[in-house]
């Protein structure tokens, strides 16, 4: 079992070793839920693991051009320093692409921020996105926005322009540089699919196994045991995501154990380990048996019938607990009980015999009436 050293030097387990030793009974299912976040991975690779898993029909769809240009753009700030904290990674984790979104960087001091502010109306043939700069007077508690610069997105043929101008599109060198600066960042988003994409796509895999939705908000699923082929191999490739966020992708696999079945077998693996137990007792006993008379301590009898009786206990709890039939069981240890006692009995007369009669006048066979014996307790 695979396991990491904590802080403490001691070792834990991994989310694949719980999810293995839950799998060592009998089980109904699967619960599963996933961790995906910070996953950036591209579209090439991604299809070549899809491939793999046998998932291909389910990989996501490639950006689109206002979502990767947003990326783009954001990657760009970070690389630049101009937005700080944030999301995991270079590359941001958007909201709906029909919705008007904004993504904040952190602050400097807790005072300035910078933001991504998108703005595409229905009735225009373009998409805007603003870089604000906010800034925050904290004697005041006054807020100030600057926006500087502006991305012009064509939503059919995806041109873009930059701006530097307020009121319009300006031809000046500088919006040029900055074209040339974000390109790079641009052309990487266009084929990057982040944590979100990751987990819908996720979410469509697991539906087509036909589960059940363990939570209201979705995120955790059951299975049925018969898909464990489909879920392990879904597992593996979560796990094989590159991630930039400090946890690597996994996806928990937790069995469901099935009662019925489970009792079934440890009923059956119980009286396998109870018949072996008195067998076992049977062939300690028959070798005080068969030794020489007076050769047996009574101390090995005593402690040979406490565990006869033990034995049976233990049988008893199971018939309680499991409905076990444990008939035999329980004659067993009485006649293991009374072969004990036999024993004690015939090494009582023997003594006895010594201690009252020389040696030489004890006949060879002699009735057991003839000396009196202690009773001899047994458990029952």
């Amino acid at each position: 079992m695979t396991q990491r050293a904590s802080r403490n030097n001691r070792t834990s387990m991994t989310a694949a070793d719980i999810a293995a030793a839950s799998r060592a009974y009998p089980i109904l299912g699967f619960v599963i839920s996933w961790y995906a976040r910070g996953i950036q991975v591209d579209y090439a690779d991604l299809e070549a693991l899809l491939d793999l898993a046998g998932f291909r029909a389910y990989i996501p769809s490639k950006p689109t051009k206002r979502n990767a240009l947003r990326r783009g753009i954001e990657n760009w700030l970070k690389a630049r320093g101009a937005v700080r904290g944030g999301v995991d990674g270079a590359i941001g984790e958007d909201d709906d692409d029909d919705a008007e979104t904004s993504s904040r960087g952190g602050r400097a001091n807790g005072q300035q921020g910078t933001l991504v502010r998108v703005s595409s109306p229905a009735t225009s043939d373009y998409a805007v996105f603003g870089v604000v700069t906010e800034e925050v007077d904290m004697a005041t508690l006054g807020f100030t926005h600057d926006t500087n610069l502006r991305f012009l997105l064509h939503k059919k043929s995806g041109a873009v322009i930059v701006t530097t101008d307020r009121r319009g599109v300006d031809q000046v060198t500088q919006s040029d540089t900055i074209l040339a600066e974000i390109q790079p960042h641009w052309d990487r988003a266009k084929r990057t699919i982040v944590g979100k994409d990751i987990s819908r796509m996720l979410v469509g895999i697991v539906q087509s196994l036909e589960p059940v939705d363990m939570g209201t908000k979705g995120g955790c699923y059951f299975a049925l045991a018969d898909k464990e082929n489909a879920v392990e191999r879904l597992a593996r490739l979560v796990a094989a995501l590159p991630s930039t966020s400090k946890y690597k992708p996994f996806m928990t696999v937790l069995g469901v154990p099935d009662e019925a079945q489970w009792r079934r077998q440890l009923t059956k693996a119980t009286k396998v380990k109870l018949d072996a137990d008195l067998h076992a007792m049977q062939l300690d006993l028959q070798r005080f048996t068969d030794a020489k008379p007076g050769t047996v301590k009574p101390e090995t009898i005593a402690a040979r019938l406490v565990e006869y009786r033990e034995l049976k206990e233990r049988a008893i709890t199971y018939r309680d607990l499991l409905g076990l039939w444990t008939t035999d069981i329980e004659q067993g240890v009485a006649e293991l009980q009374a072969a004990a006692a036999a024993v004690l009995t015939s090494d009582a007369l023997l003594a006895t015999a010594a201690s009252t009669v020389p040696a030489e006048a004890v006949p060879a066979a002699m009735p057991a009436t003839a000396f009196p014996v202690e009773a001899v307790a047994v458990a029952a």
